[in-house]
Parts: structure tokens; C-alpha cells; sequence
């Protein structure tokens, strides 16, 4: 119920008269039912002529926008800003769906033009705002990245028995992983800009966040100052073009390791554009990112939707969302890598969309493997001979499951 309007209290209590109307029991705690009776106004709203449910109306509208835009129902190509408030041009991404222009943020948002086709939007949105345009869409303001993290999935629960289980079998004499914090990643930003001439700094009316633009123009990073301690900090996007689609993006929490975020930005400075040279199916893409932790005897598993490789002493892991991989037209998060506890309880995480350039994410992972291998060696006694590693069975094919619904 994650909203970016703050009307939750609203929409949970239509739901619940939706769902007692098909005689299904619903009950509500006093907190909420405290919120539902609660009648509040937007002390600001710039129109404060309409009537509260008129209000709500217009809310909702833009709440569906930006669930399209979420999950990937709405491409946004290009957005600016008027002087006032964020604008945008994007298709919708159904058969025949119309090009529009967006105006405004959060729930303020709406449709002010429509268009036939991209080209023509493109192009009518170039020419009105000229050289305030930037590519894909405008940063997240803070209720669509407080919506994000509410959205998110709850992490499963922990037994007693499993977290007796996990302290017995983890290794103790594994040293911390290393942990960075947000001043760390604001100096590796000054140090790579000052070393990269092909980067740019610039500004824009979000003072939490920098931003910085590969000479092509097709790649952005963006750090967020503001960022919490294992709350993603780093969002690097990558387009076919300056005025293309999103082609791939990776994120990174606070706490990311700075040596492998500098090495995934100069990375992905070297594989621009669309990864034509990749293999095609799914199965060959995971077989060679993961032929370095098979090797190094990494544990695999495989859920209905979701394929876990662990290493030895737990201290690192990897997941693949075998759905958002099998549509990454969505965009969404299909690789993520983490150290200590699980992918849902990180100590910090690195996460890819579906077509992120195997030669960036295969450095990731060669360096999670050595980092693990390393801490393995020296959690075990210097005089005791370790046997090598079985060779594992070949990795099962992922495309049976691929397609599982959510």
C-alpha cells in the first residue's frame, strides 16, 4: 500500500469495504483505523480550490504514472527542468502505446501532451527546453525512494533453531568485510572525477545528490549524500544513446566496498551501448558469470524464482532473479551481489538489471571470489592441508523456471 500521495490510510480502508463487499473478514488494527477517521489537507496544494475528493483524484492519477513508470509500463526517454518543477517525455511500452509529456513530481504529477509517436515527442520536448534536457528519467525524490524501500520485500523470518545453526557453522576466525561510509564514496567521486577527463560533474536542483556524465553522454552515476548506512547510495545508469533508452543500471548501498564501486564506474565507462557481443540466452549469460564460483566451490541453490550462490564460509553470496532476468525489458533488478547475512540483510550489496555488460559484472564477481577465497584461507589453521575441491555438476538450465510468475 506504499504510496507516494500519502493516502495509504484511504486506499487501505476502500480495500477493506472492497473486500468485505465479497465477504471475505477483514480486520484493522486501532492505529490505522485511528488514521483512516483522521481527515487531513495538503497544507501547500497549489490548487486549493478543488475539493478533497478532486484532490484524491488527482493523486491517484499520479500515483498510476508512477507505477508505470516503476515498473517499467512507461519508458521515460528525457527529463528537465522548467524553472519550477521536473518535466518529462515517455512511451508507454504496450502495443501502439502513445508517447506523453509529464509534468510535475510525486503526487503533483501529470499529462499535459500526447504524442503518436516517440520521435515526435522527442523532438517537441528537445525544442521547448532546450539545453535543460538530460537523459532517462530525473532522479528519485524522496517519497518515490521512501515508496521503493516500503515496497520492498519483508526478509524471512529467522528461527532460533536456523540462527543457533548459522553461529555454529560460520566460520569465527573470518575477519569484517571492509565497510565504507558516504564520505568515503563522496572522496572516491572528487578522486575520479580529478583522474577521468572524460567525466563531468554538474548540478541540479536536488542538492542530495551529485551527478556525473560520461563524455558520451550515454552514462550517469549518481551518489546520494543523504544516503543511510546500507541504503543504496550509487545508481549508474547506462543509454544506447544521448536521447535513448535505458540499456542497463547497477546500484550500490552506503556501505559498498569504494575499491569495487571505482572499479565498476571505470568499467562501465569501457562497455557503452548495447552488449550485441553478449551471449543471447539466458542459461550461457549465467554459465560464464559464475564459472569462477563454481570453480572455487561456491554453494548452489535454486528456488522457484530466485538461484543463490554462497561461498564456502558464507561470507559472500550472489542471486539471480530468474524472472527479472528472463524480461529485462522491465528493468528490473536481476543480479545482486552481497557480503555477510543474506541478499535481503546485507552488510552491503551491488545489484545489475538483466543486461548489464558480462565483463562488468564478471570483474564484480572474479573479486568477490578471490575476497572469499582469501578469507577462507585464513580462518584455517596454517598446518592443515586442505583437500581441493570436488569438481561441481554442470549449472541446470535456468529457462524452465524463468518465466515463474511473481
Amino acid at each position: 500500500m506504499a504510496r507516494i500521495d500519502s493516502e495509504e490510510p484511504y486506499w487501505a480502508n476502500q480495500a477493506a469495504k472492497a473486500l468485505r463487499a465479497e465477504r471475505i473478514a477483514v480486520e484493522i488494527t486501532p492505529k490505522l483505523q485511528e488514521a483512516i477517521h483522521e481527515e487531513w489537507t495538503w497544507a501547500d496544494y497549489p490548487a486549493s480550490w478543488l475539493t478533497r475528493d478532486e484532490i484524491r483524484e488527482i493523486s491517484d492519477n499520479a500515483q498510476k504514472l508512477y507505477d508505470d513508470i516503476r515498473t517499467g509500463r512507461l519508458t521515460v526517454h528525457l527529463h528537465a527542468h522548467d524553472g519550477f518543477t521536473t518535466v518529462a517525455v515517455g512511451t508507454y511500452t504496450t502495443e501502439g502505446g502513445n508517447t506523453v509529456f509529464l509534468h510535475g513530481e510525486d503526487h503533483l504529477r501529470g499529462v499535459t501532451d500526447v504524442y503518436e509517436t516517440p520521435a515526435e515527442g522527442i523532438a517537441a520536448f528537445q525544442k521547448i527546453y532546450g539545453s535543460a534536457v538530460r537523459p532517462g528519467p530525473a532522479p528519485a525524490t524522496t517519497a518515490e525512494r521512501q515508496a521503493a524501500e516500503a515496497l520492498k520485500p519483508l526478509p524471512a523470518a529467522i528461527t532460533a533453531a536456523t540462527l543457533r545453526k548459522a553461529c555454529k557453522d560460520r566460520p569465527q576466525a573470518a575477519a569484517p568485510a571492509e565497510s565504507a561510509t558516504i564520505e568515503d564514496h563522496e572522496a572516491l567521486l572528487n578522486t575520479f572525477l580529478g583522474s577521468h577527463r572524460d567525466w563531468e560533474k554538474y548540478r541540479t536542483w536536488n542538492d542530495n545528490c551529485s551527478y556525473a556524465n560520461h563524455e558520451s553522454l550515454t552514462l550517469r552515476a549518481e551518489l546520494n549524500h543523504e544516503a543511510e548506512p546500507h541504503q543504496i547510495a550509487w545508481r549508474i545508469t547506462a543509454y544506447a544513446s544521448p536521447v535513448g533508452d535505458l540499456v542497463w543500471h547497477a546500484s550500490a548501498t552506503t556501505t559498498a566496498p569504494v575499491a569495487l564501486v571505482r572499479d565498476l564506474l571505470e568499467n562501465a565507462a569501457d562497455h557503452l551501448g548495447p552488449a550485441s557481443a553478449d551471449p543471447a540466452t539466458l542459461d550461457e549469460r549465467v554459465s560464464q558469470v559464475t564459472a569462477a564460483l563454481t570453480e572455487a566451490g561456491w554453494h548452489e541453490r535454486t528456488d522457484t524464482r530466485w538461484t543463490t550462490w554462497t561461498a564456502p564460509d558464507r561470507s559472500h553470496g550472489l542471486r539471480l532473479d530468474t524472472y527479472a532476468a528472463a524480461h529485462p525489458e522491465q528493468a528490473l533488478r536481476s543480479w545482486t551481489a552481497w557480503h555477510h547475512a543474506t541478499a535481503d540483510q546485507p552488510a552491503w550489496a551491488i545489484g545489475f538489471t538483466a543486461d548489464v555488460p558480462l565483463d562488468v559484472l564478471k570483474d564484480l564477481i572474479s573479486s568477490m571470489s578471490l575476497s572469499a577465497t582469501r578469507r577462507l584461507a585464513e580462518s584455517r589453521p596454517a598446518a592443515s592441508a586442505v583437500a581441493p575441491t570436488a569438481p561441481r555438476a554442470a549449472t541446470p538450465p535456468l529457462a524452465k523456471h524463468a518465466t515463474s510468475s511473481i
